[in-house]
């Protein structure tokens, strides 16, 4: 396996901030996403950043500096997902679901696909939830992200902001279908929207969130049923293009 790090496109950096205060840290992009044909470009989606900060005197300061960090959210691809130094529930379940085989290059993978996080705040801890406000206003940074990123499919690693889709899509008066329960896995059943992008349809699949009784196997082969476009995606990560690395 490649051990270089997977360098991230900067290109779209100024249409991120020009949509800052919506968007609170910049998406991972790959360098080869945009490279790819309009059909073949997934965007990931997780759910919150947490600080992990365990002494209550230092929790304000450490939600401060990660509020000023535009890079968390590459930081935590790069640490999380590339050179898995981050040893994380979340993280590793993503990699398992995606990632099956040791064998696959993930520094391709990575290369290939764009992933943000939808909480626009970060959390104190894993047990704190986000508000139906949190929600709302994550819908309303994504309608932006994804008018940027212009995606084929979309893959939410959760089902919680499923919850709040058609009620902030009929406010914000877009194009839209309800989200619907397809099938379940489990006790969680998996859910589907699509929304209205640049006059194209985004097909959005929601799964269980990675980070807590979690089968990267069964929600594999839920994807594999329900979303057989995406997960062809997954399996062949940039349409066979190069990965790029840093020299």
């Amino acid at each position: 396996m490649n051990n270089a790090s997977v360098i991230c496109d900067e290109s779209t950096d100024v249409e991120f901030d020009a949509i800052k205060g919506l968007l609170t840290w910049r998406p991972w992009v790959g360098l080869n996403y945009e490279k790819q044909s309009p059909d073949n470009r997934l965007l990931i989606v997780g759910e919150s950043h947490y600080i992990g900060e365990k002494d209550p005197a230092k929790i304000r300061d450490s939600i401060q500096k990660h509020h000023a960090d535009w890079s968390v959210t590459r930081e935590a691809v790069s640490n999380g997902f590339l050179k898995k130094a981050w040893a994380n529930p979340t993280y590793s379940g993503v990699d398992k679901l995606l990632l099956p085989n040791e064998t696959q290059d993930r520094h391709a993978f990575w290369g290939d696909v764009c992933f943000y996080n939808f909480i626009q705040r970060i959390m104190s801890s894993p047990g704190e939830r986000p508000t139906n406000d949190d929600n709302s206003k994550g819908w309303k940074a994504f309608l932006k992200v994804v008018g940027i990123l212009q995606p084929s499919h979309g893959l939410f690693i959760g089902v919680e902001a499923s919850n709040h889709f058609n009620r902030v899509m009929r406010k914000e008066d877009v194009a839209f279908t309800n989200v619907t329960t397809p099938d379940r896995v489990g006790r969680t059943w998996g859910r589907h929207a699509t929304l209205k992008v640049s006059g194209k349809d985004l097909p959005i699949h929601f799964i269980k969130h990675s980070g807590m009784c979690f089968s990267p196997d069964k929600w594999r082969a839920y994807l594999q049923r329900q979303a057989p476009e995406l997960m062809r995606l997954v399996s062949n990560p940039g349409c066979h293009l190069p990965a790029i690395t840093n020299p």
